[in-house]
């Protein structure tokens, strides 16, 4: 039985459907047309979440031509054909590529979205023009809670060119903004000096940890030891905090740096004031030492009248 090969018909079929899947402007209408538009949702859409969004569907939707016209009879074999030819990968490669760039850009999809502080490429991209971004990006960092993270994030964006002195959008420096005291010491390492009144919660906050070390460090940048962060009510300074709750190490080291004994607080109490409340006689015998006309009545200053 004779075998007889394609006719020339066929071969012009093939050659035609061939062709058409194998033309290059497939991927370049891909870069001219999609890619534009994703790199719009990354800088200007209101949520990260609408840009993964528009990907994922884009891929989805790309995903599927091979089997879109499976059963039009008009594209049949071109669908037929897409399905075989490796030039299916002009549609679905680049799709899955900027899939997986979007995750680095914007981070996990759960974890992205309206009010996000997270310190992600998208944002560091952003950033790396724009050295007041960059600002607001480090405050962000410092102020998080979770050590590993914020430690990581600290020294990325400081390879980076961050400016540990720069102050942030919300008025705050890094020192200012410090959540945890091992990055304190870090921005300190890292020549940090800049501060606003906020750096008197950073006063309190190594004094409770016992931190002498760190508590010097601060002490010798020049900070008033009598700064109090202007929203806080309550007016309590650090040499006061030191005084009522018995750290006589450090009160000595702040009036050594210049505490005033008649600063009043909030409510016009003074460091005596605090250190009879609280009971420690080390604390009572320092500020004995530092002005000799505290006396014994409890609820006055040294300076009252």
């Amino acid at each position: 039985m004779p075998v007889y090969g394609p006719t020339l018909e066929d071969q012009r079929e093939y050659q035609r459907i061939h062709g058409s899947w194998n033309s290059p402007w497939y991927p370049i209408l891909f870069f001219l047309v999609a890619m534009p538009i994703e790199w719009w949702l990354w800088r200007r859409a209101p949520f990260m979440q609408f840009g993964w969004q528009i990907v994922l569907g884009l891929t989805i939707v790309l995903a599927a031509v091979p089997w879109i016209g499976s059963r039009s009879p008009s594209h049949a074999a071109d669908s037929a054909a897409l399905r075989r030819h490796p030039a299916r990968f002009a549609f679905l490669l680049p799709m899955v590529l900027l899939h997986v760039g979007v995750m680095a850009l914007y981070g996990p999809y759960w974890r992205s979205g309206p009010g996000d502080a997270t310190v992600t490429i998208n944002r560091v991209l952003v950033a790396l023009g724009n050295p007041q971004t960059m600002a607001d990006l480090l405050v962000e960092a410092v102020a998080r809670a979770g050590e590993r993270e914020v430690l990581r994030d600290v020294g990325f964006l400081r390879r980076l060119g961050a400016d540990v002195n720069a102050r942030g959008g919300d008025g705050r420096y890094p020192l200012d903004a410090v959540a945890l005291p091992d990055v304190l010491v870090v921005l300190l390492d890292a020549g940090a000096r800049a501060h606003g009144d906020q750096i008197a919660v950073q006063l309190q906050r190594v004094i409770d940890a016992g931190d002498m070390v760190t508590l010097e460090r601060l002490l010798a940048l020049g900070i008033d030891p009598d700064l109090v962060a202007a929203d806080d009510a309550s007016g309590i300074t650090a040499a006061q905090w030191a005084a009522r709750w018995g750290y006589v190490e450090a009160l000595e080291s702040l009036l050594a740096a210049g505490a005033r004994l008649d600063h009043r607080d909030g409510q016009g109490r003074t460091v005596l004031d605090h250190a009879r409340d609280g009971g420690d006689d080390g604390v009572l015998a320092v500020i004995a030492r530092y002005d000799g006309r505290v006396g014994n009545s409890p609820g006055t200053g040294p300076e009252a009248d």
